[in-house]
């Protein structure tokens, strides 16, 4: 995890007691830096990419150049969109294969080369049937 946003300070302001002051700390700018536009999605599979980060990320633009931890994503939200990926494309990738190609450029190179690849639903956790015993 990366902080988003960093401010140095000299010294903390402190209360009578010697404790952080939190209610003097200066405000953080927390307004976006304005982005270069990035390219619009080129084929089917770049739209789909596109639109299950935008739902993810809750955003109303992202370009197939976009990073998707610089656009705000998370591991959870990668989580996310890396199960909402392989669903919708019928594949089976890891969460690391995913986590690899941060653009939907790249991910969508993954996509044409293993869309439609996964096989039958598998359960997410094998069970090991267990004897009961008394005792």
């Amino acid at each position: 995890m990366v902080p988003a946003h960093f401010l140095v300070l000299n010294e903390f302001p402190l209360t009578p007691n010697g404790k952080v002051d939190r209610r003097r700390l200066p405000e953080l700018e927390t307004s976006q830096p304005t982005r270069a536009p990035s390219e619009g999605p080129r084929n089917t599979d770049e739209q789909g990419l596109v639109e299950i980060w935008q739902e993810v990320l809750a955003l109303n633009r992202v370009g197939i150049d976009d990073n998707f931890f610089e656009l705000g994503g998370d591991s959870l939200s990668a989580t996310r969109a890396f199960a909402r990926i392989n669903k919708a494309f019928g594949m089976d990738l890891s969460l690391a294969e995913i986590l690899e190609h941060p653009t939907i450029r790249l991910q969508a190179k993954l996509v044409a080369q293993f869309k439609g690849t996964a096989p039958g639903r598998k359960p997410l956790i094998r069970r090991q049937p267990r004897a009961l015993t008394r005792a």
